[in-house]
């Protein structure tokens, strides 16, 4: 490989890295809008987790089932998704 190639490489390489951090992020930023929903609701949640080949939430939405309290105290579970760039 010629040093030429090794610079293109690293670049596809950065690219691709911080595509992937984006992605996570934005996927942290989804949750979070998910638990501040449900703390908005009077609801404390457990447990919001990330179902990545559920299909309730679009081909644009993450997906998240979520374990909560409810006003009478009892667990809950509920299926959550926000889709993209939008909370809802």
């Amino acid at each position: 490989m010629t040093p030429v190639d090794l610079i293109v490489l690293r670049s596809i390489a950065g690219v691709a890295i911080i595509f992937a951090a984006l992605w996570s992020l934005c996927l942290l930023l989804c949750r979070e809008w998910v638990k501040s929903d449900l703390r908005a609701r009077s609801l404390e949640p457990l447990s919001v987790r990330w179902r990545p080949f559920a299909n309730w939430g679009g081909f644009y939405g993450y997906c998240f089932l979520a374990r909560f309290v409810d006003v009478s105290g009892v667990v809950r579970e509920g299926r959550c998704w926000t889709g993209g760039f939008k909370r809802r």
